[in-house]
């Protein structure tokens, strides 16, 4: 653990970002294990079951060498708690809350359930790809389908996109983007960026935008 935070001693420093991924799992030698980290609170990603009889010293590892108000636990569909064992959104360390955080990526206002929501609520391990997203899209309609809590979507009306078309199968996924791009409509691009959202099947949706001859 105290390697892999070394690794990104940059982003602990970082203000404007106050989110990352502590444990990417097999990359940093514990595979079936992920954390991350919102603002103080940390979520402990199980892959694989294999982690239940290491679980309190994960969590005793990881407070001693960076120490949160609080530690959630998320489990992947195929791991099963053994009996007696806390489960997928149960509270490990601190007092109950709602599920609901708000962070910093980039300077971006963010908002993600981290009890309920896909993955730890957001999709930590993709803030290098948002940034190549916004850099790419200034004066682009973008297409982002899948859109989940909407970080593509939100990176790209923070990088001058005309226009963003959010689509996902869950209307929620939809009203959780639309939240995020909202509380970031103080910043002028973001401001300034149409906002598109349609719910379905991502496949079939797309599908329908070529046959109308819609071009991203």
């Amino acid at each position: 653990l105290t390697a892999a935070l070394a690794r990104r001693h940059g982003l602990v420093d970082d203000s404007s970002t106050t989110a990352w991924r502590w444990i990417h799992g097999e990359n940093d030698d514990l595979p079936g294990l992920v954390l991350d980290r919102y603002e103080d609170t940390l979520v402990i990603k199980l892959y694989s079951g294999a982690w239940y009889p290491h679980l309190g010293d994960v969590i005793a590892a990881a407070q001693e060498v960076l120490p949160s108000q609080r530690i959630l636990l998320r489990c992947a569909r195929r791991v099963s708690p053994p009996a007696g064992a806390p489960g997928d959104g149960d509270l490990l360390v601190g007092s109950q809350f709602e599920g609901t955080l708000t962070y910093l990526e980039r300077g971006l206002t963010m908002s993600a359930d981290v009890r309920r929501g896909n993955k730890t609520g957001a999709f930590l391990d993709q803030r290098d790809n948002r940034m190549l997203v916004a850099a790419a899209c200034h004066g682009a309609r973008v297409l982002d389908v899948f859109t989940a809590t909407g970080g593509f979507a939100l990176a790209a009306a923070a990088g001058g996109a005309r226009s963003v078309h959010l689509v996902d199968i869950s209307q929620p996924a939809i009203d959780v983007a639309k939240a995020n791009i909202e509380q970031n409509r103080n910043i002028a691009a973001v401001r300034r960026c149409e906002i598109i959202a349609r719910q379905g099947d991502a496949f079939d949706v797309m599908e329908s935008l070529a046959a109308s001859g819609e071009q991203f």
